[in-house]
């Protein structure tokens, strides 16, 4: 070959390189999204398994094709922590900011009628779609800022405490999900990589004769937390302590101590709040505020850190109004 004729082609393919280079855009440049889901219990302990049926994921707007087919998840055992995958999906570099939850109403990924419902512990199925019908789009805020080749690893929460409540009037399903807005503040979107947990023990002094047996544990922003309010459903939408972030259940006997936990906490000071309940087989009678030690009357400030642990042990000393 020729010395100017491997000069020219060495030229064309600088240029065609250039050109390659230059007309990328970040359409063409790839990161990782994984997404999981997690849970905070259900308050009533007549129902025990609940499940979803996820149709879909949409990233502003545009599906997700990585999804594939749709999944039916037992929902109501994701707690403490624990998550189940619901893609590991390749999208554009770029700026998101929503993030939505399709649930299929109709049927479960094999088919069968409805696609969401709860189990009691009697073995009975419970539609908590409340007569509705087909797809139910949960559209979430999540402000992302994705780089080529970023993997990012978020988790939806979806908080079935807050989520579904029992009948109101009008209601054609005894247990339903809550409806509009009040549904979409029921999940959160947290980043894994901007999140801490909160993990502990709580004591129980209480006396021995006392029937207080099951405590549910609420992480608030302290901004949010009225102790004359948020106990009841001050709003008629049938779901107590709204504002909390998120929570757990723990059961302890006077005398007694257990561990609990709380998950997917961004970095912050949040209070701690303490729910007391007698309870029995089938039914949780809420008696008051849990009084800890150190505590003024109710609420123990508690402050998270990005990718740590913070560590907090309670002692429960009495119930207060």
């Amino acid at each position: 070959m020729r010395p100017y004729t491997r000069l020219f082609l060495s030229l064309l393919l600088c240029s065609f390189l250039s050109f390659s280079i230059s007309g990328c855009n970040l359409s063409q440049i790839i990161a990782s999204l994984y997404m999981d889901i997690t849970d905070a219990p259900i308050d009533d302990p007549l129902y025990q398994d609940v499940y979803i049926t996820i149709a879909g994921l949409e990233v502003n707007g545009k599906k997700l094709e990585d999804f594939g087919e749709k999944q039916t998840i037992k929902i109501s055992e994701l707690q403490a922590g624990v998550t189940a995958q619901l893609v590991n999906a390749e999208v554009a570099a770029g700026e998101y900011d929503n993030i939505t939850l399709i649930l299929d109403y109709d049927t479960d990924e094999d088919g069968t009628a409805p696609g969401c419902y709860a189990m009691t512990s009697y073995e009975r199925k419970i539609d908590l779609a409340n007569g509705k019908t087909g797809e139910q789009k949960i559209s979430l805020t999540k402000a992302l800022n994705l780089s080529a080749d970023e993997e990012v690893n978020l988790v939806i929460d979806f908080d079935l405490r807050k989520s579904i409540r029992s009948s109101l009037p009008g209601d054609e399903s005894e247990l339903v999900f809550v409806e509009g807005n009040d549904l979409v503040s029921a999940l959160r979107v947290v980043d894994k990589a901007e999140a801490g947990t909160i993990k502990g023990t709580l004591l129980s002094e209480l006396s021995s004769s006392s029937a207080v047996n099951t405590y549910v544990i609420y992480a608030y922003k302290p901004e949010d937390f009225n102790k004359d309010t948020e106990r009841f459903d001050s709003d008629g939408d049938g779901i107590a302590f709204e504002k909390a972030v998120t929570s757990t259940l723990v059961t302890v006997l006077p005398g007694r101590s257990e561990n609990f936990s709380l998950h997917y906490l961004e970095a912050g000071t949040y209070t701690l709040v303490i729910e007391a309940y007698e309870s029995e087989e089938f039914y949780r009678y809420p008696v008051g505020y849990l009084k800890t030690v150190g505590a003024e009357v109710v609420g123990v400030p508690v402050n998270v850190k990005v990718q740590e642990e913070t560590t907090v042990n309670l002692t429960g000393i009495g119930v207060v109004q």
